[in-house]
């Protein structure tokens, strides 16, 4: 399965069978006529979790996924620090439950729906 996402500055894709990599393109980069997806490892040395991986050039499995979630989560509460950039918030939470009823919405209804964030 692969999860992909497109906006008007880019894509990224990322596909369950190939967890050490993602597909990026950048619309504005460079020439165009080269324009097109390339594929980044997520498992090199300047990789925010590295310190917590296997030595270089060692693949990751799906429960590092999770490893790491709870590794972040955990440091941050030993630390009292905040979740963020890494783990998300309650108010990332809030934003992607809007996102969500927008786009079942926007299904019932067959029509664009605005996102509005309420305070």
């Amino acid at each position: 399965m692969t999860l992909e996402i497109n906006g008007s500055k880019g894509s990224i894709a990322f596909d369950l069978e190939k967890l050490n990599s993602l597909q990026v393109y950048f619309r504005e980069e460079g020439n165009p006529k080269l324009h097109g997806f390339r594929e980044v490892l997520v498992t090199e040395s300047d990789h925010p979790f590295y310190s917590v991986w296997w030595p270089h050039g060692h693949i990751l499995g799906w429960e590092h996924a999770h490893i790491h979630e709870i590794n972040h989560f955990l440091s941050a509460i030993a630390k009292d620090e905040s979740v963020e950039p890494y783990g998300a918030t309650f108010e990332d939470g809030y934003k992607a439950a809007v996102i969500c009823d927008a786009i079942l919405a926007s299904a019932e209804t067959r029509s664009e729906q605005r996102i509005v964030y309420e305070q």
